[in-house]
C-alpha cells in the first residue's frame, strides 16, 4: 500500500475482501471510477490547513472536518481491476 495506506469496505458489503487486494471490493472497477472523488478524514494538527475538508452526505454544510483526497490513489489502484 502506499505510505501506509490501503483500503477495506465494511460489512455487510465486503465478505472475504482482504487489504492487500483492490480488486475485491465491490466498487473498485473502472466503471465505478466515473467522477467519483474518495476522501479520508485526518487527525493530523495541521490537516485543516490543506484546504480539503471532509464531505458528510448527512451534513453537507460542515466544512470543520479536515480531510485527505484520495481520489487519485483509488482511481490508480481500481483502473487494473
Amino acid at each position: 500500500a502506499e505510505d501506509g495506506w490501503s483500503f477495506i469496505e465494511g460489512a455487510p458489503a465486503g465478505g472475504g475482501e482482504t487489504l492487500t487486494n483492490p480488486c475485491d471490493k465491490w466498487f473498485c472497477n473502472p466503471s465505478h471510477m466515473n467522477n467519483t472523488e474518495f476522501f479520508a478524514t485526518s487527525w493530523a494538527a495541521d490537516s485543516i490547513d490543506n484546504g480539503v475538508i471532509y464531505p458528510m452526505a448527512w451534513d453537507t454544510h460542515n466544512r470543520n472536518i479536515p480531510g485527505v483526497d484520495r481520489t487519485e490513489y483509488y482511481q490508480t489502484q481500481c483502473a487494473a481491476c
